[in-house]
């Protein structure tokens, strides 16, 4: 059974990569649990909750595991930093040489928006593109940005490829000041 599927939508626009292994983590057993898994709130509940829970009990069927009917705690949400502090802080956290990937899982926030930080950085000539992003791919997506200026970045994704993220696009784009 796949949701997606059923309904002509893609993955993403059912729920986030992170919610899905929130679920596969946790397996909850009812829709109570569903409510304390981060990125399903009651829309998404009411709309896919009876289909998510069946995926989650075929799943633990096929792979003996036991789906739980338990409340977990949600962590409280962190204090919202003003506008620009945020930005500043991943800076910080960037020049004491963690990654993009760790500076999200310290801050508890998706790696786009880390990448959007750098990005602005990247832009100003705070940072510089080659401390980000391997420079076989920074040159390859220069070279096509530079040769397409008007590419946006979805056609720029299309003709390179899957190797390519759009958060490495991002920051290439904003290195050559677009």
């Amino acid at each position: 059974m796949c949701i997606r599927d059923s309904l002509g939508l893609n993955r993403y626009q059912i729920m986030p990569q992170k919610t899905i292994q929130e679920l596969a983590d946790r397996l909850p057993a009812d829709l109570n649990s569903l409510g304390s898994i981060h990125g399903l709130g009651d829309k998404r509940i009411e709309q896919y909750g009876n289909i998510i829970l069946k995926i989650i009990q075929e799943y633990g069927e096929k792979n003996d595991l036991k789906p739980k009917h338990v409340m977990w705690e949600v962590e409280p949400a962190a204090k919202s930093l003003p506008k620009g502090e945020t930005q500043k802080l991943s800076l910080e956290l960037f020049k004491k040489g963690m990654s993009m990937t760790e500076i999200a899982q310290s801050r508890g926030v998706t790696l786009s928006t880390i990448e959007n930080h750098m990005a602005t950085f990247v832009k100003s000539g705070t940072i510089d593109i080659s401390h980000l992003i391997p420079e076989y791919k920074l040159l390859s997506l220069q070279k096509h940005i530079l040769n397409h200026p008007g590419h946006r970045s979805k056609e720029i994704k299309e003709a390179m490829g899957d190797e390519y993220s759009y958060g490495e696009i991002k920051l290439v784009m904003a290195s050559v000041g677009i």
